[in-house]
């Protein structure tokens, strides 16, 4: 240190502006990390719109299997499975008759109409679990 005022003056006001970029630096950080909070941390609300979401996708596949059909025979299955996985509700999807197996889509559409109303019944129930990856029905 001199005894020189203005250098003395320009330490000072040096320590003060690198103090200041310290503070606006932890303030944009705390600021970048609020806004990222969402985006890592779904909301309950998020997580059960995603859940609807998938839900229905599922239940589109069975209402339309004929628009599924040639990007994946597989989707039609996977779909039920999964709609009778969350509903607890077995589907009638397969028939037997003379050693074949054939998929009768007047029962599946029976099925599909109780998926739909156990849908609508439950719905704010559904819940994306993000360590599982799947669909989980809350209890009431």
């Amino acid at each position: 240190m001199t005894n020189d005022g203005n250098r003395m003056t320009n330490k000072i006001v040096g320590r003060g502006f690198s103090l200041a970029v310290e503070v606006l630096v932890l303030i944009s950080m705390f600021c970048f990390l609020v806004s990222c909070s969402s985006f890592f941390c779904m909301s309950e609300q998020a997580r059960t719109q995603k859940a609807q979401k998938e839900f229905l996708k599922y239940l589109d596949i069975v209402e339309k299997p004929e628009t599924h059909k040639p990007a994946d025979p597989n989707k039609f299955y996977d779909a039920v499975d999964f709609l009778e996985e969350v509903t607890d509700i077995r589907g009638h999807r397969e028939h037997t008759y003379i050693g074949t197996t054939y998929i009768d889509f007047s029962v599946v559409r029976e099925d599909f109409q109780q998926w739909k109303d156990w849908y609508e019944k439950n719905k704010d129930r559904l819940y994306w679990d993000e360590r599982q990856k799947k669909i989980i029905v809350r209890e009431r």
